[in-house]
């Protein structure tokens, strides 16, 4: 919802920034708010983000038909499509239209077409621009570019070949998205790559978190170890050369990501490299189970529709299609159902009046009072959790952690979640002077038991002397749907004083 936000600004301002009047980039994207933006041009917002959200299903499903379409053997393909899908990292982030999974997608598209034999210009031109896509997607794409372009070299027929149609066109096209990004914001890097790079509190919740993620759930990184080893002890079968450099570069990503940790579960930042190993040894291994009278692979091997005679085999291109059709149909049905379980069990959460222990929906709800009855003219609208700042494109923005905000991002890392463990109240009051300020949880200073969350919601923010003497802790009014505001948020006192007639404003 961050890099949409920018979409917005990106409109009407001509740069994807976060606000009208301040310049920082807090999409991990270079490429996300402008795609965003070309949907806008044809979709209504709601529909957009529907849209986008299906690409990302669409890209996960497309990363299986690779699989399938260029695996040496049905059955490790249908195995490694398997192995990917069921990563709870999938199930949780597949509809979400989250960077990595375009971003896996094309470096598995441009993974397979390097480890084909007989590398052509045309082909290389096609690896080079779908490297220039990942990079642009996220910044650490960089990493695994550079180990697909060394396999590309490696694949070319001339030095000449490889500068003209593989690093020649990667070096210009991504050069200039760096220098139109140092252009516009001053910087080569996105605003999230200061603010959580090397932002992981201490060793202790890196190591929390790759045993919450790795071991005691089964996700992206853990199909990372299983693949990574599954190459080294089979490594005599694959071209060896070729396999390290991608082995070598997913590694080192993966080292990065987990040095930097995060803050959702699911290892998400691993997707991208464990697609790229998935494809490499889809590519390079031989069939685990190589027996021609294996019952799924002769279903797909003479499959009725493709056979024209009784007798003749399809051709081997045509089986393959049938088999990535397969594969692409089967990960969106997947994905869809999935999807719909999800959302009958959030209105079965919602139902049970369990609403409130949700922190999107009670921020949502507070904006949209806000929306409707504040006034853009009146200051800015300050958050601790960015997301729901997409439903208020008419308001300024103050980030309290420094997604949206250079001068926080650029802080040391304090104790807390990475990228939510950098602020300065003072000196984000002082900037923006908010007329609201929505926090990531309740923390009334009149009730003893909110307070004592008022540290992991909204740090420091109870004990700001400009927030005792100029704000006030008010209520919205309860929705018509009985909803009541159990969260509250802060307002400024002259904003507040417009609206006592509707707000619960308790005092000492």
């Amino acid at each position: 919802m961050i890099s949409l936000r920018s979409s917005y600004i990106l409109r009407g301002r001509g740069i994807p920034a976060f606000n009208r009047i301040d310049v920082a980039q807090p999409s991990t994207s270079y490429i996300a708010p402008y795609l965003f933006a070309c949907l806008l041009k044809f979709l209504q917002p709601n529909v957009a983000i529907v849209f986008y959200a299906l690409l990302g299903l669409f890209s996960v499903a497309g990363t299986a038909a690779i699989i399938v379409w260029y695996s040496r053997s049905t059955t490790n393909a249908l195995l490694l499509v398997s192995l990917l899908v069921c990563t709870s990292t999938n199930f949780k982030f597949a509809l979400n239209g989250w960077d990595h999974l375009f971003q896996g997608f094309v470096l598995a598209f441009a993974t397979a077409l390097s480890l084909k034999p007989g590398m052509t210009s045309r082909r290389m031109v096609a690896v080079s621009f779908l490297l220039v896509l990942s990079t642009l997607f996220r910044p650490d794409g960089l990493i695994l570019s550079l180990g697909i372009l060394a396999v590309a070299y490696l694949a070319s027929t001339s030095s000449r070949q490889f500068l003209l149609f593989g690093a020649g066109p990667y070096i210009v096209l991504v050069g200039a998205a760096l220098a139109l990004n140092l252009h516009q914001f001053g910087h080569l890097t996105p605003t999230t790559t200061r603010l959580k790079f090397g932002a992981a509190p201490s060793l202790g919740y890196i190591l929390k978190y790759i045993v919450a993620n790795g071991i005691l759930s089964y996700s992206a990184l853990t199909l990372l170890v299983m693949l990574t080893v599954f190459y080294f002890a089979f490594s005599h079968t694959m071209s060896r050369e070729k396999g390290l450099l991608v082995v070598s570069s997913c590694l080192v990503t993966a080292i990065i990501a987990l040095y930097n940790s995060d803050y959702l579960s699911g290892a998400r930042m691993i997707w991208s490299p464990v697609c790229q190993l998935a494809v490499l040894i889809a590519v390079s291994s031989p069939a685990l189970l190589s027996s021609s009278k294996h019952r799924l692979k002769e279903l797909l091997d003479i499959a009725p529709i493709y056979r024209r005679q009784p007798s003749a085999s399809p051709p081997q291109s045509t089986t393959r299609g049938f088999r990535a059709f397969l594969a692409f149909m089967a990960v969106v049905v997947i994905g869809s159902l999935t999807s719909l379980i999800a959302q009958r069990h959030k209105n079965a959460v919602i139902s049970h009046d369990s609403l409130y222990e949700s922190t999107t929906a009670q921020e949502f709800f507070v904006s949209q009072w806000i929306a409707i009855n504040l006034a853009p003219t009146d200051g800015s609208i300050g958050f601790f959790n960015l997301g729901v700042s997409y439903d208020l494109p008419r308001f300024e923005i103050a980030d309290f952690n420094g997604v949206a905000d250079e001068s926080i991002a650029t802080r040391k890392a304090k104790g807390g979640m990475p990228g939510h463990n950098k602020w300065n109240v003072s000196q984000t009051l002082n900037k923006w002077n908010p007329q609201a300020i929505i926090p990531g949880g309740p923390i009334d200073p009149t009730r003893p038991e909110t307070r004592a969350n008022s540290l992991s919601h909204a740090p420091y923010l109870l004990s700001n002397s400009k927030i005792t003497g100029e704000y006030d802790y008010c209520y919205v009014p309860d929705s018509d749907g009985g909803i009541a505001d159990k969260w509250g948020f802060y307002l400024r006192k002259d904003i507040a004083t417009r609206h006592l007639d509707q707000l619960r404003c308790p005092t000492e």
